[in-house]
């Protein structure tokens, strides 16, 4: 039996990932998995309310909290880039809401 996934929790992704099937597929990036790494954390960077909280270069995996612009609820956004296929770099981006229980659809948006 597959596993519930987590309220409010978007997610996405090449192909499914797991128990679950991603809330968005997306094509792989034509480069090396190092740039794309580095391209993604400086534009996180970038952002308003976005603070990095791990991050593991050579597994290629980054996690930040963002604020929410109104109440400052924190969500949680883990990036994990797959090594090349092809030459092409998939990745996968889970975003989590840490206290509300639904995302009323704003992390599709």
């Amino acid at each position: 039996m597959a596993e519930a996934r987590q309220r409010n929790l978007f997610i996405v992704a090449l192909r499914d990932t797991g128990p679950t099937s991603p809330d968005l597929m997306v094509l792989p990036f034509d480069c090396e998995p190092a740039q794309l790494y580095a391209e993604l954390l400086e534009g996180a960077r970038t952002q308003p309310r976005k603070t990095l909280q791990s991050e593991a270069p050579e597994e290629l995996q980054m996690r930040f909290a963002q604020h929410t612009v109104f109440y400052r609820f924190p969500d949680y956004i883990e990036v994990k880039i797959v090594a090349s296929e092809n030459g092409r770099t998939p990745l996968t981006v889970s975003h989590k809401g840490r206290y509300m229980l639904e995302n009323l659809s704003v992390n599709k948006r």
